[in-house]
């Protein structure tokens, strides 16, 4: 099992461009704040058109998801899963499907089912 200590330096050697971003975050172990760091950076993936890199980010945020405790689980998807309303919004349709051709299986699941409950909400 991942811990909250444990995922900054994760997602620091698999994406080393925001490494300076999650320094400090490997001290206090704000699984929040490092999530949310990985999370702007999809986002700022997305608005610039590199899919690519972006769909990197999402099976970063899988593996996470899969190897991590409860709150690390937690985190993934109150934080990353639930931005994913924020990427739909800022791309258009074809940008969106693009994204969602490189979106892993369990966060597509996590977030048809956020989805789901925010629908029972209404």
């Amino acid at each position: 099992m991942m811990n909250e200590f444990e995922v900054p330096h994760y997602i620091s050697h698999k994406l080393p461009e925001i490494e300076n971003d999650l320094k400090e975050l490997q001290l206090t172990g704000d699984i929040h704040e490092s999530i949310q760091v990985l999370t702007d950076f999809t986002k700022k993936m997305v608005l610039t058109n590199d899919l690519k890199k972006a769909g990197k980010c999402l099976e970063l945020a899988e593996k996470i998801f899969l190897k991590g405790n409860k709150h690390v689980k937690q985190a993934v998807k109150n934080v990353f899963v639930l931005s994913f309303t924020c990427f739909r919004l800022a791309s258009n349709p074809r940008k969106w499907s693009r994204l969602l051709s490189h979106m892993p299986s369990t966060l597509y699941g996590l977030y048809l089912k956020q989805l789901k409950e925010q629908m029972m909400l209404q």
